[in-house]
């Protein structure tokens, strides 16, 4: 008779919890659609000016320089640790940012991520197999010493760190668009 009445009572709360539940091949959908929007792009100021300055190789840099260069052509020859040689003439169009193109472009590299979304996801964002790397942040000491780079490939969504000691960015589905363009309205792509 108890048995009887433990079942009786648990029918009503499967029954709810049931519907409460999508179908699997609605879940799944449902799960794409929160990771699709979990991919994109989403601005928050969680780090102010200061604070992005002080990320390594922001924070030792002299100077800093947003170059483009000739595809399959590398213009980084390493010297020693922490100090690379440029071959400028291999770079067409150079510019030296401002503090002002420096809080705008960190702005973009650690303000910009990932969507919130309720769960947890794994992101693939869309990367070609070529890496026909064009464009680069140079970072320069006050001796003009190069001291590290972070290498682009705006077409292939791909990019190289000359140390993993540099802060690297949360690269989100349209982050790549936002830094190209940022090389654009900076005379440097």
């Amino acid at each position: 008779m108890k048995t009887l009445a433990f079942v009786l009572m648990l029918i009503p709360c499967i029954v709810v919890g049931q519907h409460k539940l999508l179908p699997p091949h609605l879940l799944i959908k449902e799960e794409y659609k929160l990771a699709e929007m979990y991919s994109q792009c989403h601005y928050s100021a969680k780090y102010n000016a200061k604070q992005r300055r002080s990320f390594f190789p922001f924070s030792t840099a002299a100077t800093i320089k947003l170059v483009s260069f000739i595809d399959t052509v590398r213009i980084y020859k390493p010297i020693a640790v922490d100090n690379f040689e440029i071959d400028y003439n291999k770079v067409f169009n150079s510019k030296t940012l401002s503090a002002a193109g420096i809080d705008s472009l960190t702005d973009i590299m650690y303000n910009v991520g990932f969507t919130p979304v309720n769960g947890s996801y794994t992101v693939t964002v869309s990367e070609r197999m070529c890496y026909n790397p064009r464009n680069a942040i140079l970072f320069i000491d006050a001796n003009g010493t190069v001291t590290q780079y972070i290498e682009f490939c705006f077409e292939c969504h791909r990019y190289y760190l000359s140390s993993r000691k540099i802060k690297n960015a949360i690269y989100c589905e349209q982050k790549y668009d936002l830094l190209s363009n940022f090389f654009l309205l900076q005379g440097a792509n």
